[in-house]
């Protein structure tokens, strides 16, 4: 008997019985529709399954996308506020007002934090900046 990709085929053997021919037919073995119907519902079935947790998934990546981004620019805003913290430690009262803006300015402070930091007007940080260059 001969099998075809796990299934056997309607096979005729022909035996020969004492000068007599006789023919024996094997039974026919095919799919059952049944079989057919729940096989292809499973593959549905589990493809829409891997279709909502692809979904689920890209959701939660975008969700952390968004979480990562929100932290970064946090870090940022409090490295700055260090930096700003920092710089009102260091400077003194008492010291001359162009090198605490040059000792600002070198801490990365822009010329409105140097402003708020100190205390002074824009322009006089400014030409103080303007004077040193």
């Amino acid at each position: 008997m001969k099998k075809l990709f796990g299934i056997k085929e309607l096979v005729k053997e022909v035996v020969e019985e004492e000068g007599a021919v006789s023919v024996v037919k094997e039974p026919q073995y095919v799919k059952e529709p049944q079989y057919e119907d729940t096989l292809n519902a499973e593959r549905v079935r589990f493809e829409k399954l891997a279709g909502m947790m692809f979904r689920r998934l890209e959701k939660s990546i975008k969700i952390l996308e968004a979480i990562e981004a929100s932290v970064d620019e946090k870090v940022a805003h409090f490295e700055r506020l260090l930096q700003m913290a920092d710089a009102l430690n260091y400077t003194d009262c008492g010291q001359n007002r162009r090198y605490e803006v040059l000792a600002l300015t070198g801490k990365g402070l822009g010329i409105d934090e140097i402003s708020n930091v100190l205390g002074v007007a824009h322009g006089e940080v400014e030409l103080i900046l303007n004077l040193n260059r």
